[in-house]
């Protein structure tokens, strides 16, 4: 410590000792250019006394008593500056700033070490990162638990909301979603099923059902889950959930012809999701294996009685995959100039398709900013916002687009929504919105 306060004394010497010059010297240098100036006139004088002599303007007696004077002037002149040089005096205003500057400097540079360069508080900081990273060392997983005490406090809240509001579809869909992150798969197929009672035969909560069961009783899909997973297939038969679900019933009941029916329908409908391709097919592969060894009890398996066919009879048998048109929307959007100026750059439009009819939960969704307008989306599977509800998984959809300053998927208070629609989830033709001002 004393041997900073040492050198940094040192150090404001050094530099006290390079500007007093400067300091000192400005008043001097004034000096200097006064007295030049002086003989810079001096001389332009007597040249133009020159010249009237010699225009015979004036006679040699005028020009000799005129040319003393000025030497008498200039003497004078010069001999004030000799005596201010041998007895320089500062101004008053720069001996303040001068003994100013030696007060400041050195009580600053002590109170600032003592602020920022205090070694205690480098220790400080030091040890709190030390502790920091040992903390985060010794728990790995901390993010995770951060992320699932966030989902914990919005699962209380919406259970707090559902109990004021029990008709909410929307709130019991994503509670039973939320149930089945955190795999409490028992209160999620409580969830479902308080759902399923609100919107009746939605294959999208048909099938959350369904798998929520399979997972409650340790993937076993025998009875109701796969009972719900053949009624979701007859209402939406391209419906990529309901093939692969229906699809593991018919191979744990013995079908595998049936089960291999499905799931190369399912594959041909993946398109560019390589990894639930590259899962379709290793059930495929699995499926045919075990077609091939054992021939014998696989036809037995198919023979089914003739009461049964009926109800296994799905339209997937009666689909030709070429045929099958991708479930993409293309979407333009534009804000009215009657609004635009109304809205922030920053605020959120929301650009999403819902049902119909039944849980408005976004099939597809895009999120962009007012600062982006206009623009063209396109929705697809790819933008689902959860494998139970995908827009492939309906027939028809509403388009809307919405201005928010939350960003939430949900419908707030204040948030300005356009809506346009049905259309068919092949629509192939691009879809304008325009967002305008709510009428008053």
């Amino acid at each position: 410590m004393m041997g900073f306060i040492f050198l940094a004394f040192a150090l404001l010497a050094f530099v006290i000792w390079l500007i007093a010059p400067v300091l000192f010297g400005r008043q001097i240098a004034n000096f200097d250019s006064n007295e030049q100036l002086n003989i810079n006139i001096a001389r332009e004088r007597l040249a133009d006394l020159e010249t009237q002599l010699s225009n015979a303007e004036i006679d040699q007696s005028q020009y000799d008593l005129i040319k003393n004077e000025i030497e008498s002037s200039l003497l004078d002149d010069t001999d004030e500056n000799k005596t201010t040089h041998l007895n320089p005096e500062l101004p008053a205003q720069y001996k303040r700033i001068v003994f100013i500057l030696l007060t400041i400097i050195p009580f600053s540079a002590f109170g600032l070490y003592q602020y920022w360069g205090s070694p205690d508080a480098i220790n400080m900081a030091s040890t709190n990162r030390t502790d920091q990273a040992s903390s985060d060392a010794a728990n790995p997983h901390a993010d995770q638990n951060k992320h699932a005490a966030g989902l914990d406090e919005a699962i209380v809240k919406l259970e707090a909301r559902l109990k004021q509001d029990p008709n909410n579809p929307d709130g019991w869909y994503m509670l039973a979603r939320s149930y089945s992150v955190q795999k409490q798969y028992a209160k999620s197929v409580d969830a479902y099923r308080k759902l399923y009672a609100l919107v009746g035969e939605q294959p999208a909560v048909m099938l959350g059902l369904a798998d929520t069961l399979t997972m409650s009783r340790n993937g076993d899909i025998s009875g109701e889950p796969f009972e719900l997973a053949k009624r979701a297939l007859k209402l939406e038969p391209t419906n990529t959930t309901a093939l692969w679900l229906a699809g593991i019933g018919y191979q744990d009941a013995g079908d595998i012809p049936k089960a291999l029916e499905l799931w190369k329908l399912l594959l041909s409908l993946l398109g560019d999701d390589p990894r639930s391709s590259q899962e379709v097919k290793t059930l495929i592969s699995n499926a045919e294996r075990q077609l091939n060894s054992t021939p014998g009890q696989a036809s037995a398996n198919t023979a089914i009685p003739s009461d049964q066919a009926a109800e296994t009879k799905l339209s997937p048998t009666e689909i030709n995959p070429s045929e099958i048109k991708p479930a993409k929307l293309t979407v333009k959007v534009q804000i009215d100039t009657s609004l635009r100026s109304t809205v922030s750059d920053t605020d959120y439009v929301m650009i999403y398709a819902q049902r119909v009819s039944g849980m408005k939960m976004p099939l597809a969704i895009v999120k962009a900013q007012v600062k982006d307008m206009p623009t063209t989306v396109t929705l697809d599977d790819s933008l689902s916002i959860g494998p139970m509800g995908k827009l492939s998984d309906a027939k028809e959809v509403n388009v809307l687009a919405r201005i928010s300053q939350s960003g939430q998927a949900i419908k707030q208070s204040g948030d300005i929504e356009a809506k346009t629609g049905p259309y068919p989830v092949s629509h192939a033709d691009p879809i304008e919105i325009i967002i305008k001002q709510p009428a008053q």
